[in-house]
């Protein structure tokens, strides 16, 4: 069965923008940016550590300075104050 190549980038592509949509709309509602992954997770019955490896730098980042922030993690946060 072969498939057509466009289609399936397009598809991936779709899925990926749903997650990032979904994450974002959680943590939005007063969730922390790994409990909004962990939520959507559990919701779809997925391994958090696949979902992670395939978030944009820019969340993963976001979850490393919460982390940080709570003092579960050391490290020196990157983005500014006001941000």
């Amino acid at each position: 069965m072969a498939f057509d190549k466009p289609v399936l980038e397009q598809a991936i592509l779709d899925q990926m923008s749903f997650l990032l949509e979904e994450v974002q709309f959680l943590h939005s509602r007063g969730m922390k940016w790994i409990e909004a992954v962990v939520q959507y997770c559990e919701d779809r019955n997925l391994e958090v550590e696949d979902v992670v490896a395939i978030l944009p730098p820019s969340i993963v980042q976001n979850i490393k300075e919460e982390a940080i922030r709570a003092k579960t993690i050391e490290g020196e946060i990157s983005t500014p104050l006001w941000n």
